[in-house]
């Protein structure tokens, strides 16, 4: 009996994720349309703009964040590919280190374009892990697969690694990897 409980509760949990998954490939194939059906830097750079002025307060809250891209994105179909900027302004300080940056700081007449150029880079390093993961019947669900399977085991990498991403939460690797699939890799100026 115990037996049939436990299997019943796990085809229940499979059942309840199928849509779960489906939705987001779903967002995902939606963000990767919009984002190639447009000039995504464009797209960017204006919520980037908008971001900073409307949303001051030391620093951009999520929901302020949210509403200049709902409010942007009003009549336009960009939502999803909005969702996937402000996702990746979000991981910018977990995926470049503080070393790193205040460089850019120094040497760089754009901050913003030349972090764009760094987290590509980073990016890179996904999208060679994507290469290398079993094909999917479509890139969404290839995106979708590697970032859920990706950190089931924690990752860390050795403090002298040259080429190495740690763990990362599904968003940020799927926000990723949907940016570095869009976009074609641009200079210091984006």
């Amino acid at each position: 009996m115990k037996r049939a409980i436990v299997v019943i509760g796990a085809l229940a949990a499979v059942a309840h994720a199928a849509p779960a998954g489906e939705a987001r490939v779903a967002h995902l194939a939606a963000a990767l349309t919009e984002l190639r059906a447009g000039d995504p830097y464009a797209l960017e750079r204006e919520l980037h703009e908008a971001i900073r002025l409307r949303c001051r307060t030391g620093g951009a809250t999520t929901s302020c964040m949210i509403g200049v891209a709902r409010e942007l994105c009003g009549k336009r179909s960009c939502l999803a590919a909005a969702d996937v900027i402000v996702t990746n302004q979000h991981a910018e300080r977990d995926l470049v280190d503080e070393p790193t940056r205040m460089r850019l700081v120094r040497t760089s007449s754009d901050y913003h374009a030349a972090v764009l150029v760094e987290l590509r880079a980073r990016y890179a390093i996904l999208a060679a892990e994507l290469a290398l993961a079993r094909p999917a019947a479509s890139l969404a669900l290839q995106i979708d697969r590697l970032c859920v399977e990706r950190d089931q085991i924690a990752r860390r990498c050795a403090s002298d690694a040259a080429a190495c991403l740690g763990s990362l939460p599904y968003q940020r690797c799927a926000a990723a990897l949907v940016w570095f699939a869009s976009t074609e890799p641009r200079g210091a100026n984006p």
